[in-house]
């Protein structure tokens, strides 16, 4: 499966269900991401693991 964004493309594997539920995750990353007015490339290491935890919800 290959999926991504305007600036990223992955190609994973995995079935419909973990598809979706990483594409909202991505979806809830990037918008926190705007939110903090940063991009990826500026994020320290541990503003990109709380970020990710919460847009994954965990």
């Amino acid at each position: 499966m290959i999926t991504g964004n305007d600036k990223y493309t992955f190609k994973l594997s995995g079935s419909e269900e973990t598809h979706d539920r990483m594409t909202e995750t991505a979806v809830k990353f990037n918008e926190k991401l705007s939110k903090r007015g940063k991009s990826l490339q500026e994020l320290t290491k541990d503003e990109f693991v709380d970020l990710i935890h919460e847009a994954s919800g965990k």
